[in-house]
Protein backbone atom coordinates (compact mmCIF):
# COMPACT_ATOMS: atom_id res chain seq x y z
CA UNK A 1 0.00 0.00 0.00
CA UNK A 2 2.86 2.37 0.67
CA UNK A 3 4.24 1.78 -2.80
CA UNK A 4 0.91 2.63 -4.37
CA UNK A 5 0.78 5.91 -2.50
CA UNK A 6 4.28 6.82 -3.64
CA UNK A 7 3.36 6.14 -7.26
CA UNK A 8 0.18 8.17 -7.00
CA UNK A 9 2.05 11.07 -5.40
CA UNK A 10 4.73 11.01 -8.07
CA UNK A 11 2.14 10.85 -10.81
CA UNK A 12 0.20 13.66 -9.22
CA UNK A 13 3.29 15.82 -8.83
CA UNK A 14 4.34 15.19 -12.43
CA UNK A 15 0.87 16.00 -13.68
CA UNK A 16 0.82 19.14 -11.60
CA UNK A 17 4.24 20.27 -12.88
CA UNK A 18 3.07 19.72 -16.48
CA UNK A 19 -0.17 21.49 -15.71
CA UNK A 20 1.74 24.38 -14.15
CA UNK A 21 4.07 24.56 -17.17
CA UNK A 22 1.11 24.52 -19.54
CA UNK A 23 -0.61 27.28 -17.59
CA UNK A 24 2.59 29.37 -17.75
CA UNK A 25 2.79 28.93 -21.52
CA UNK A 26 5.33 26.16 -21.46
CA UNK A 27 3.40 23.58 -23.41
CA UNK A 28 6.44 22.90 -25.53
CA UNK A 29 8.36 21.62 -22.53
CA UNK A 30 5.89 18.75 -22.24
CA UNK A 31 6.33 18.00 -25.93
CA UNK A 32 10.08 18.48 -25.79
CA UNK A 33 10.36 15.91 -23.05
CA UNK A 34 8.31 13.43 -25.01
CA UNK A 35 10.24 13.98 -28.27
CA UNK A 36 13.55 12.51 -29.21
CA UNK A 37 16.70 14.64 -29.27
CA UNK A 38 16.96 14.16 -33.05
CA UNK A 39 13.44 15.57 -33.49
CA UNK A 40 14.26 18.52 -31.26
CA UNK A 41 17.44 19.13 -33.25
CA UNK A 42 15.49 19.06 -36.55
CA UNK A 43 12.92 21.50 -35.17
CA UNK A 44 15.67 23.86 -34.02
CA UNK A 45 17.37 23.61 -37.41
CA UNK A 46 14.03 24.30 -39.08
CA UNK A 47 13.55 27.41 -36.91
CA UNK A 48 17.09 28.54 -37.70
CA UNK A 49 16.58 28.00 -41.43
CA UNK A 50 13.27 29.87 -41.30
CA UNK A 51 15.02 32.79 -39.59
CA UNK A 52 17.87 32.71 -42.07
CA UNK A 53 15.43 32.50 -44.97
CA UNK A 54 13.58 35.54 -43.65
CA UNK A 55 16.86 37.44 -43.31
CA UNK A 56 17.84 36.44 -46.87
CA UNK A 57 14.49 37.58 -48.23
CA UNK A 58 14.86 40.92 -46.44
CA UNK A 59 18.42 41.25 -47.79
CA UNK A 60 17.26 40.46 -51.34
CA UNK A 61 14.46 43.04 -51.04
CA UNK A 62 16.96 45.59 -49.80
CA UNK A 63 19.33 44.84 -52.69
CA UNK A 64 16.48 45.14 -55.19
CA UNK A 65 15.45 48.49 -53.74
CA UNK A 66 19.08 49.67 -53.92
CA UNK A 67 19.36 48.51 -57.53
CA UNK A 68 16.15 50.32 -58.43
CA UNK A 69 17.39 53.47 -56.66
CA UNK A 70 20.71 53.12 -58.47
CA UNK A 71 18.95 52.82 -61.82
CA UNK A 72 16.82 55.88 -61.03
CA UNK A 73 19.94 57.85 -60.10
CA UNK A 74 21.68 56.75 -63.33
CA UNK A 75 18.73 58.06 -65.34
CA UNK A 76 18.76 61.29 -63.37
CA UNK A 77 22.52 61.75 -63.86
CA UNK A 78 22.31 61.03 -67.59
CA UNK A 79 19.44 63.53 -67.89
CA UNK A 80 21.48 66.18 -66.10
CA UNK A 81 24.51 65.42 -68.27
CA UNK A 82 22.47 65.68 -71.47
CA UNK A 83 20.89 68.94 -70.32
CA UNK A 84 24.19 70.50 -69.32
CA UNK A 85 25.87 69.28 -72.51
CA UNK A 86 23.04 70.77 -74.59
CA UNK A 87 23.26 74.08 -72.72
CA UNK A 88 27.04 74.21 -73.07
CA UNK A 89 26.70 73.40 -76.76
CA UNK A 90 24.14 76.21 -77.24
CA UNK A 91 26.30 78.72 -75.36
CA UNK A 92 29.38 77.61 -77.28
CA UNK A 93 27.52 78.07 -80.57
CA UNK A 94 26.42 81.59 -79.53
CA UNK A 95 29.96 82.60 -78.57
CA UNK A 96 31.40 81.10 -81.73
CA UNK A 97 28.95 83.13 -83.83
CA UNK A 98 29.78 86.26 -81.86
CA UNK A 99 33.50 85.53 -82.15
CA UNK A 100 33.19 84.98 -85.91
CA UNK A 101 31.35 88.30 -86.27
CA UNK A 102 34.05 90.06 -84.21
CA UNK A 103 36.81 88.49 -86.33
CA UNK A 104 35.07 89.59 -89.52
CA UNK A 105 34.74 93.11 -88.12
CA UNK A 106 38.43 93.12 -87.17
CA UNK A 107 39.35 91.92 -90.69
CA UNK A 108 37.18 94.63 -92.27
CA UNK A 109 38.67 97.33 -90.03
CA UNK A 110 42.19 96.02 -90.75
CA UNK A 111 41.54 96.17 -94.51
CA UNK A 112 40.13 99.68 -94.19
CA UNK A 113 43.10 100.69 -92.04
CA UNK A 114 45.51 99.26 -94.64
CA UNK A 115 43.71 101.13 -97.43
CA UNK A 116 43.76 104.37 -95.43
CA UNK A 117 47.45 103.87 -94.62
CA UNK A 118 48.17 103.44 -98.33
CA UNK A 119 46.02 106.48 -99.11
CA UNK A 120 47.81 108.54 -96.44
CA UNK A 121 51.16 107.47 -97.91
CA UNK A 122 49.98 108.41 -101.36
CA UNK A 123 48.65 111.77 -100.19
CA UNK A 124 51.87 112.51 -98.30
CA UNK A 125 53.96 111.76 -101.36
CA UNK A 126 51.67 113.94 -103.51
CA UNK A 127 51.81 116.70 -100.91
CA UNK A 128 55.59 116.55 -100.87
CA UNK A 129 55.64 116.74 -104.64
CA UNK A 130 53.35 119.77 -104.56
CA UNK A 131 55.54 121.44 -102.01
CA UNK A 132 58.61 120.90 -104.10
CA UNK A 133 57.04 122.55 -107.06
Amino acid sequence: MATQQVKKTTTTRTSRSYATAAAEGGQTSFRARSQSPARISRLQEKDQLTGLNDRLAAYIDHIRSLESENQRLHVQVSTFEETSQREVSNIKELYEKELAAARKLIDDVSKENAQLTVSVGTFKSEAEEWMRK
